[in-house]
């Protein structure tokens, strides 16, 4: 906080990059108008509370094939998966997510659309891959998220507001056992 020209100016740092605010005049002795040190204070906390909760913006249009394939070839460069893993996680993209999602933009995949892909791969895939399928595309918008990519990650935004995981996967397993014949 620093007064510069009868004015009130905040500056901090949001994502490592500085931040400077006009917060509103200096009041002068004995007048009414204009803030106090303190009132600006409290006008400063308000702004960087404002830009914290902000997202930042994303500036490329990227789909889930493309920030899957990145997400690939970082595991890769990084050695941290098999190659039969990573030929799994692209079968993964190219089969299921790539169909469902098509070219919607990765940053406005919602939890409805998190949703609607676990509901439309529980009528024809086992429970088991369902979860798999989720489980990589949860990390894939944890990578997103790293990347700044994206600012939230609507796949555990999904689970946290509905039911627990286990209980989505247990009802979900009971469900297709008794609709399965004997």
């Amino acid at each position: 906080l620093y007064q510069k020209d009868d004015r009130w100016y905040g500056q901090w740092y949001v994502r490592g990059k500085r931040v400077k605010r006009s917060l509103g005049p200096v009041r002068l002795p004995g007048s009414n108008d204009g803030l106090t040190q303190r009132q600006a204070q409290a006008r400063m906390l308000e702004a960087m509370t404002g830009t914290e909760s902000a997202p930042a913006p994303v500036t490329e249009r990227l789909t889930v094939d493309h920030v899957g394939k990145k997400r690939i070839r970082e595991l890769a460069r990084r050695g941290r998966k098999q190659d039969t893993t990573l030929a799994n996680y692209e079968s993964d993209i190219r089969c299921h997510f790539v169909p469902h999602f098509a070219d919607v933009v990765f940053a406005e995949i919602g939890e409805d659309d998190i949703a609607s892909f676990i509901d439309a791969c529980l009528n024809d895939l086992s429970v088991k891959t369902v979860r798999n399928l989720y489980v990589h595309l949860n990390a894939i918008f944890e990578f997103a998220i790293r990347k700044r990519w994206c600012h939230a990650n609507p796949a555990s935004l999904w689970t946290s507001q509905r039911r627990s995981r286990t209980t989505i996967w247990r009802s979900a397993s009971s469900t297709r056992r008794s609709s399965m014949p004997c």
